[in-house]
C-alpha cells in the first residue's frame, strides 16, 4: 500500500508540474519578453532625451544684439519667396511640412472701405507641420523673428501616434502684404 501511495504522489506532483510549466510559466516568459522589448525601447528613448537635453544645455544662451529689428512687409508678388523661407525655416529646424496655403482674409462688406484706399492686404497662412517639441518651438520663434512681418495667430498641438516625441502643429500665421 505504501508503494501505491508513492507512486500516487509521484504522478500527482508530475501533473501538477507539467501543468504548472505550460499553463503559467511559458506564457509568463512570453509575456516577459514582449516587456523587455517595450523596455528596450523606453530605455533608448531615455538616451536620446538625455543627449538632446546635454545639446541643450551646452548651446549658448540666446543673447539679443544692439537694437531691435525693424519689420518689413512684402509685396504680393513676393508672396512665393515668403512661403519658401517658410519652408527654409521649417528644414532649418528639421520640422516637416505636412501643409502651406495662403489664403487671402475675407474683406468686409461695409459702406467704409469701399472709400479708404487700402494699402495693406492681410493674408493668413495654414500650416500644419509635425517635428519635436522643442523644434517646434525653434521654428516658432524662427518665424516670429524673421524680418517679414508675420504672427502666429493660431496654434493647435496634438501628439502624434507611435512616436511619443513627434508632435503635430496646425499654425495660422497673418501677415500684411502691400497692394
Amino acid at each position: 500500500m505504501d508503494d501505491k501511495k508513492i507512486i500516487f504522489v509521484f504522478v500527482i506532483a508530475f501533473i501538477v508540474g507539467y501543468l504548472d510549466i505550460n499553463f503559467l510559466l511559458i506564457p509568463q516568459q512570453r509575456s516577459l519578453k514582449g516587456k523587455s522589448e517595450k523596455i528596450s525601447k523606453l530605455r533608448k528613448d531615455i538616451d536620446n532625451i538625455t543627449r538632446e537635453i546635454e545639446a541643450i544645455k551646452r548651446q549658448p544662451a540666446v543673447k539679443q544684439e544692439g537694437p531691435l529689428k525693424v519689420k518689413q512687409f512684402i509685396s504680393e508678388a513676393d508672396l512665393p519667396s515668403l512661403l519658401d523661407m517658410i519652408s527654409n525655416i521649417a528644414n532649418k529646424n528639421k520640422i516637416s511640412l505636412v501643409r502651406l496655403k495662403p489664403s487671402q482674409e475675407a474683406k468686409p462688406k461695409d459702406d467704409k472701405t469701399k472709400t479708404q484706399v487700402v494699402k495693406f492686404i492681410p493674408i493668413n497662412i495654414s500650416l500644419e507641420v509635425a517635428g519635436d517639441y522643442h523644434n517646434l518651438g525653434s521654428f516658432i520663434n524662427g518665424l516670429e523673428n524673421a524680418q517679414i512681418f508675420m504672427s502666429v495667430e493660431e496654434l493647435k498641438l496634438s501628439a502624434t501616434t507611435g512616436n511619443y516625441f513627434q508632435q503635430g502643429a496646425i499654425l495660422t500665421l497673418k501677415t500684411y502684404v502691400k497692394k
